[in-house]
């Protein structure tokens, strides 16, 4: 939610000095340079924050969105979209990003995060020990088993 609301920021400085008149290549490298920076912050929340809230049984279908929607956007619609405002104003889609990602912060605060529950220590007596399973890549893996002492 801070990285967008700082990349609506920085967005709107860079719009405000496209208009103004005052914007130059320095600012432009550096907005694009903390734009990328802060992509790859919230890409790589994202990849935590959609398990946390979505049931399991619909991460797929969850994940599989994200992807098209992402891949749609930023390979496909935006280029289009962005060169049609950049024909209008220069600094239309300098600021219309902005109020994306400001909107993209206010809906970020509105999630309601669940905490996951906290693992019960294992019974009096009980050790955790691998089972070993061969995978059908040619591998191992463990599966983690309790397994106690009779009492």
């Amino acid at each position: 939610m801070w990285v967008n609301l700082a990349r609506a920021g920085l967005l709107a400085v860079l719009a405000a000095g496209i208009v103004g008149g005052w914007a130059g290549l320095p600012l432009l490298y550096f907005s694009m340079f903390l734009l990328g920076t802060g992509d790859v912050f919230c890409r790589n929340a994202a990849q935590v924050l959609v398990p946390s809230i979505t049931p399991r049984e619909d991460l797929a279908v969850a994940n599989a969105r994200i992807m098209a929607t992402q891949e749609a956007g930023a390979g496909f619609v935006g280029p289009l979209v962005g060169a049609l405002l950049f024909g209008v104003a220069v600094a239309l889609p300098f600021g219309l990003d902005a109020v994306t990602f400001l909107c993209s912060a206010i809906l970020l605060s509105r999630i309601r995060y669940r905490r996951p529950r906290r693992r019960q220590p294992p019974p009096q007596g009980c050790c955790r020990k691998c089972l070993w399973a061969r995978s059908g890549y040619g591998g191992t893996t463990c599966y983690a088993a309790w397994r106690c002492s009779p009492a």
